[in-house]
């Protein structure tokens, strides 16, 4: 897994992309992850073909949010096949928030001042 991440403090958000391997124990048409109140941008799958990740291999149709488990689920519209290496490119954006869940706001005391 690979992550790039741009935080914007000024403004509590941030946006990134994150790459994923994934090679599936059996033939999947739908990959399931946790997610929590992220908005989901330009999503690729790729195949891994001699050493590198070279080729799309199936279009993400729909992504489907289930907020009381607090997953995503990417709807493909070819099955991975099992065994073989993938890779899932997702861009993405999200709120820093005053909980404790995900990318979330913390404050600290220096002395009398609170940052």
């Amino acid at each position: 897994m690979q992550l790039s991440l741009d935080v914007d403090v000024d403004k509590f958000k941030y946006n990134g992309v994150v790459d994923i391997t994934i090679q599936p124990q059996k033939d999947v048409e739908q990959v399931t992850m946790h997610s929590n109140g992220l908005k989901i941008g330009k999503t690729e799958v790729s195949e891994r073909m001699f050493g590198i990740f070279q080729r799309k291999c199936a279009d993400v149709l729909s992504v489907t949010e289930d907020k009381n488990l607090t997953t995503i689920t990417f709807h493909l519209s070819k099955s991975l096949k099992a065994g073989k290496n993938y890779r899932l490119a997702i861009e993405f954006d999200g709120e820093i928030k005053k909980g404790v869940n995900g990318l979330y706001r913390a404050s600290y005391k220096v002395g009398n001042e609170t940052r």
